[in-house]
């Protein structure tokens, strides 16, 4: 099965009125509100079997983290703004918990999936470019939005989501949900 590590993220007004972009933009997949979370570590395919011994280091991984509060702001591209494939809204507060966060999580689940070596860049994925679009009006409005403020939110969960591929989108199920104390 495929899965990840992620933190949910509510989707803002602010948020809404950049999907609603994103989503009238030909060539360009919006991520659906309720998709939108913060990615730990992507997993890719696992075995089912490995969920039990998965869980067990996540839960022991994530014990050390209180919950805390992250703050969005400003919007970029990947991998940049000339040839850009995917959408994002950056993290401002709470960057360095959530880099102490992935670098724990990317360690322990090393064994099942290999860890991330490009680093970590904060950030809520909200589009991917599907097909060749007009790029300079696409950063243009995008870039409208780089000093906008997309809300604040205590993060007081983590989730092992499995991540079902469809041809409507991805459908996100929690495997497991780890309070954060």
């Amino acid at each position: 099965m495929r899965t990840f590590v992620g933190i949910p993220i509510p989707a803002t007004d602010k948020i809404k009125e950049l999907l609603g972009i994103l989503e009238s933009w030909e060539g360009i997949k919006a991520v659906e509100p309720k998709n939108i979370h913060v990615t730990l570590k992507f997993m890719g395919n696992i075995e089912e079997e490995d969920v039990k011994e998965i869980n067990r280091l996540l839960k022991e991984a994530l014990r050390a983290f209180p919950p805390f509060t992250i703050s969005l702001k400003g919007t970029g591209f990947f991998p940049h703004r000339g040839n850009p494939k995917v959408v994002w809204i950056g993290i401002d507060r709470g960057r360095d918990v959530l880099e102490d966060m992935f670098n724990q999580v990317n360690k322990v689940l090393s064994r099942f999936s290999p860890e991330e070596k490009r680093g970590f860049i904060p950030h809520v994925t909200v589009g991917r470019i599907k097909r060749k679009v007009r790029t300079k009006e696409l950063v243009e409005k995008v870039e409208g939005f780089i000093k906008e403020e997309f809300g604040s939110f205590s993060v007081k969960k983590v989730v092992f989501f499995r991540s079902k591929l469809t041809p409507e989108g991805p459908i996100y199920t929690p495997l497991r949900e780890y309070t954060l104390k």
